[in-house]
């Protein structure tokens, strides 16, 4: 009985330690989407901006067409 107790006491410690790390895991995916998204923005922006500054045709919009995020 007693090592059964031991046992239990030892799996809720590692339930309540997996919890709580699933929890930190689930915050810095979402801040991590959150980051990536306004990076993606950022990008479409400065693919905007020189695609109006210098033209479709001119060098510096072919180097930066092709970026993806």
């Amino acid at each position: 009985m007693i090592t059964l107790q031991a046992k239990l006491e030892a799996t809720n410690t590692a339930n309540i330690n997996v919890a709580t790390r699933l929890g930190s895991l689930k915050t810095v995916s979402d801040l991590r989407n959150t980051y990536y998204e306004k990076l993606s923005e950022v990008t479409q922006r400065i693919k905007e901006s020189v695609k109006s500054q210098y033209g479709v045709a001119s060098v510096e919009y072919k180097l930066v067409k092709g970026l993806k995020v």
